[in-house]
């Protein structure tokens, strides 16, 4: 199953295509109220997404919805979940995973199991889901261990739970993955921690002397026997013991390769080049007491060695792999106390992290483990110690390409449902106004209803000619000024009873309603009806009343339509020539926060102020437009005024009444 991912920004959802051998490709929307983050197949018939808000699982043979839901949990694309094939359920981690949500494939039933205090960091379905192994812990701090739940197949509770030794995994150090528990829930793999295999450069013709290790024959040393080399473990617990049962040396790092993991990082890159004497009087520094520089060199140093791989062969030498005794942990702090001292642990941690930063995903027959690099590269460790050859990973949803044409007819199939068709029987100022009679009633009836996504998509059909609001209201340009007159009832039903449902419906997956998406780039979106109200700012000098609804719902900090169109065309058509047109602009002037463009200083309105009012009556209409906008604290409230007002006797007199 081959998957791919395409973001339709407009709309905040993703858009998936699936190819599979012996069928034809298939683009579709999987979550219709979120992006997906994760895709996952689930065997060979089930493809599950999840997303920051919902989860959705689509049986690929019959290309239908088996359930789709909204856990209650953040982010459910980053809890664990696992598939149970006995069941056929779907188990879910949720409300920070103290919960086990049970989504059945053949009811689309939710069951939920309460984990009291465990908090489960993974899971598996033992036997298909007779029982249910989870690792987790009781605390944050806690040492994680495995608990097995038996599951009443009838009733889909658990009945009761084995809670077995601690195995001393290392919550920090995110050794321990989603996919950590096998497919059937009998082993727990993770990264280990124990100690640290080194194979020296040269061993080629000393064959390591008289010790010869354990893992002298591992394919890695046979292929770069001339460089230095690092192990990467794992170890299997057996979750219905807890028993350790496996340590696998998945891979062999050599010196250079280990150097690049370093200088991935590039705030560590000067410092795994560093030389250990001048790295060790700066640590000093820094810790005080806790290290002196001699301590670190005689305990850490190795002549000729950059610092990381220093620190990583003297590990070797202190903690070696063929000596672990099955429990120690390098760098946990458990219960039975430290391999390292607290201060040791400090200082190895970060090398000691980047030898070990892999992560592990169990193949879905269970008889391997795949082991993915930082570099890209990936191979397959075997339950019985064999390693495939490295590969590279395949790419990521991310990585692949949705083809353009499915892409292109996927927008066009979501707008047209999307969409809100509009009738023009002609181009003529009835057959206009009639549609906008129409836009205005449709509004009436309730806006939710009319939104997609948080999307107001207008389109206008005349025959085969379609289109978009812009479209629309240019075309309306073209008429005189008698027969624009005609058009501004309609247009200001339509503006005000926006405006006053805007306020109460709030978006969902956008900061404000959008108008139908032209663009693919968000700062080019325009608020909902921008349109609209461009095209009566520019036609009716009272627009002002019917505007201020539409001017709060705009998200001011992407928005640059109010402030540097419909404004300026307001102020061009008005000349803020009467009291509603002067209250609009102090409306909108105090209701600024963020919006780049506040051109108001240049439009006329304190000379059109000057005109018609005393610096009395004017801090009066300021204090009710103050209110009416939101009732700001002053006297910082007033800035946006103030930044209008000149040098004047009557804009001198007004600023006082503003400090007042």
């Amino acid at each position: 199953m081959r998957i791919a991912k395409a973001d339709l920004d407009e709309w905040n959802i993703s858009a998936l295509h699936v190819e599979r051998d012996g069928a034809p490709p298939w683009t579709f929307v999987p979550l219709d109220e979120d992006r997906v983050q994760v895709v996952e197949p689930i065997g060979d018939d089930y493809l599950l997404a999840l997303g920051s808000q919902q989860l959705a699982v689509w049986r690929m043979s019959d290309r239908s919805l088996v359930v789709r839901c909204k856990p209650n949990t953040f982010y459910p694309y980053l809890s664990p979940w696992f598939f149970a094939s006995k069941r056929q359920s779907l188990f879910h981690f949720s409300s920070f995973a103290s919960q086990l949500r049970e989504l059945s494939f053949e009811t689309g039933e939710t069951r939920f199991h309460d984990l009291g205090a465990f908090k489960a960091l993974s899971g598996g379905a033992i036997d298909g889901g007779d029982a249910i192994a989870l690792l987790g812990a009781t605390g944050p701090f806690d040492a994680q261990r495995i608990e097995i739940l038996r599951l009443d197949p009838a009733a889909g509770e658990h009945a009761g739970g084995s809670r077995l030794r601690p195995v001393h995994l290392d919550v920090s150090k995110k050794q321990t993955w989603p996919s950590a528990c096998s497919p059937d829930g009998r082993l727990v793999a993770r990264v280990h921690l124990g100690s640290v295999a080194h194979a020296p450069a040269g061993r080629g013709r000393s064959l390591f002397g008289l010790g010869r290790p354990s893992f002298a024959n591992h394919p890695d040393l046979q292929a770069n026997p001339i460089q230095d080399c690092y192990g990467v473990a794992i170890e299997l617990y057996e979750t219905a013991t807890g028993r350790l049962t496996h340590r696998l040396l998945a891979a062999f790092h050599t010196a250079t390769e280990y150097q690049e993991l370093v200088q991935r990082n590039g705030s560590w890159r000067e410092q795994g080049q560093l030389a250990m004497a001048d790295y060790t009087a700066a640590h000093a520094r820094k810790e005080g007491a806790v290290l002196t520089p001699e301590c670190l060199v005689r305990t850490w140093l190795k002549p000729g060695k950059p610092l990381f791989r220093s620190i990583i062969e003297r590990m070797a030498e202190r903690f070696p792999y063929d000596r672990w005794d099955g429990e120690r942990q390098v760098v946990y702090a458990g219960d039975r106390g430290p391999a390292a001292t607290k201060a040791e642990r400090d200082f190895i941690d970060f090398p000691f992290g980047f030898l070990t930063d892999v992560q592990l995903a169990w193949r879905h027959d269970g008889a391997a483990l795949t082991v993915m690099c930082p570099n890209g590269r990936e191979r397959d460790v075997y339950l019985d110690g064999r390693v495939t050859p490295w590969r590279e990973a395949p790419p990521t949803i991310r990585q692949r390409q949705v083809p353009e044409a499915a892409l292109k007819a996927m927008r066009a199939e979501i707008r047209a449902k999307a969409s809100i068709p509009i009738r023009l029987t002609e181009l003529d100022v009835a057959s206009c106004r009639a549609a906008l009679d129409e836009m205005a009633q449709r509004m009436a009836a309730g806006l939710p209803a009319l939104l997609f996504r948080d999307v107001l998509d207008w389109r206008f059909h005349r025959g085969r000619q379609r289109w978009s609001e812009r479209q629309f209201f240019d075309h309306l340009r073209s008429f005189g000024p008698e027969e624009r007159a005609a058009l501004v009832p309609p247009l200001r039903a339509l503006l005000n009873s926006y405006g006053e449902q805007a306020r109460k419906v709030r978006p969902q997956s956008h900061d404000m309603f959008l108008s139908g998406v032209g663009s693919k780039h968000p700062e080019q979106w325009k608020a909902a009806l921008s349109d609209a109200a461009l095209y009566l700012a520019e036609i009716d000098a009272g627009a002002g009343p019917f505007l201020r609804g539409w001017l709060t719902s705009i998200d001011q900090e992407h928005d640059q339509t109010a402030a540097g169109k419909v404004l300026p065309a307001f102020a061009a058509t008005s000349r803020f020539a009467d009291e509603d047109s002067l209250r609009f602009g102090l409306f909108y002037a105090l209701q600024q926060w963020q919006t780049p463009k506040v051109p108001i200083e240049k439009l006329g309105l304190v000379a059109a102020a000057k005109a018609q009012c005393s610096p009395a009556e004017f801090y009066a209409l300021v204090l009710e437009e103050a209110a009416s906008a939101g009732g700001p604290d002053e006297p910082a409230s007033f800035n946006n005024v103030r930044a209008l007002l000149g040098s004047g006797e009557w804009d001198r007199e007004v600023a006082k009444l503003l400090a007042a």
